[in-house]
């Protein structure tokens, strides 16, 4: 069977709903990021900078197999050709039979604007998305640039995004938890019942959407702007798009709200989206006044246990190093950086610096960390010479 996909750009993308719902749905790896719901809410409520639709289609039937959303910036001089969106995974979506040939729709595409474009630059690839198969990653050593007909590859890692492959049952993963850190959330949550009243978990409805967005709003900004931070929810723009991205994904059921109420009051939220196996933690907030409580905490046990319940593989806490995360998250998921660029210098020239960049990344790390050992050493003498002195 034919499997040959031609690909054209397309810019009306509400025109694209119907086959936009349909690949994605097809798509195993399609995660929330690539839905027509969150597409939807971006495009309709964030700045549009210049963009395109490359759609794929079968041969001779003319029918719709893959899209990938392209964002175009910079100026005549340096073009850049990007994913579209500001999710945490960015990507195409293609029928799973289709795969490979998108990928050969998308170089096919690039080959011919060549002219008009200097690097594309693809980050935040799931490992079992559809572009991190266009180049092969490196496992040691500096990457190697990969030759594609009249473009040039290169696969580079990207960020690692702290999650938990889930067991079958909750008891099961309850018990990796440690004893201590067990007692100290039931402890938490006794104490909050005692000092200001019962808390009471439950997730959004469409008769409360509103009012536990809202909560989620304000308990997120409170605590970002106490610590001199914008929060993601500063902005109109933003808050529109996730008043519009929540009752869209809660009708399509891929919506986790949680809300924590004690006296009647909502103390803290948590911001989370499934798909295709996966319960991602987007966002939460709490009320400093309670943090004692460690409210946070319970919300993401109850989340954890709920997506163990209704059948989830992996729970991803998606980017972020933060260190509360290190008490969940024990097998992270590793994204991809693909450079493509086409047979001219300055791009060539792009490319091999950015071959390098691991190296130097790792190089600069270590610097700095000799500096600081240097620098705990160095205090430490300072501090012990006294002592010296006295013993004389």
């Amino acid at each position: 069977m034919d499997r040959s996909l031609s690909a054209a750009a397309e810019t009306d993308w509400k025109a694209l709903e119907t086959d936009w719902r349909r690949i994605a749905g097809s798509d195993p790896a399609c995660t929330v990021f690539q839905s027509w719901e969150w597409t939807a809410a971006e495009r309709a409520n964030l700045p549009n900078r210049e963009s395109l639709y490359l759609v794929a289609r079968s041969r001779p039937d003319g029918i719709a197999r893959a899209i990938i959303p392209l964002g175009v910036t910079g100026s005549f001089l340096f073009r850049k050709l990007a994913l579209l969106g500001a999710g945490d995974y960015l990507d195409g979506v293609a029928e799973p039979e289709y795969r490979a040939a998108a990928r050969e729709a998308l170089l096919g595409y690039l080959r011919r604007g060549a002219p008009r474009w200097a690097v594309a630059d693809f980050r935040c690839l799931a490992a079992d998305g559809l572009l991190a198969g266009l180049a092969a990653r490196s496992e040691a050593g500096a990457p190697v640039v990969q030759r594609a007909g009249g473009l040039r590859m290169l696969a580079l890692p990207h960020q690692a995004y702290p999650g938990i492959v889930l067991p079958a049952t909750w008891e099961e993963f309850e018990s990796r938890l440690g004893k201590k850190f067990r007692w100290q959330m039931g402890y938490d949550l006794r104490r909050m019942g005692r000092d200001v009243g019962e808390p009471v978990i439950r997730l959004a409805t469409p008769e409360t959407i509103a009012a536990d967005l809202g909560a989620l709003m304000r308990l997120h900004q409170a605590r970002w702007t106490s610590q001199g931070k914008p929060g993601i929810f500063a902005e109109e723009g933003s808050r529109k798009l996730h008043i519009d991205l929540a009752s869209a994904l809660l009708a399509a059921g891929k919506l986790r709200l949680y809300t924590m109420e004690a006296a009647e009051t909502a103390i803290a939220s948590l911001y989370c989206f499934q798909q295709n196996g996966s319960v991602c933690y987007y966002q939460s907030g709490f009320d400093a006044d309670y943090s004692r409580f460690s409210p946070n905490k319970a919300l993401i046990a109850r989340a954890i246990r709920d997506a163990i319940a209704g059948g989830a593989r992996y729970f991803d806490f998606l980017k972020g190093d933060e260190s509360y995360k290190t008490h969940w998250a024990t097998e992270p998921r590793e994204t991809a950086r693909i450079l493509v660029v086409p047979l001219r210098p300055l791009p060539l020239l792009v490319l091999q610096a950015l071959r390098l960049e691991p190296r130097i990344k790792r190089w600069l790390k270590a610097r700095k960390s000799n500096r600081e050992t240097g620098r705990q050493a160095q205090g430490a003498e300072t501090i012990a010479l006294p002592d010296k002195e006295e013993k004389q």
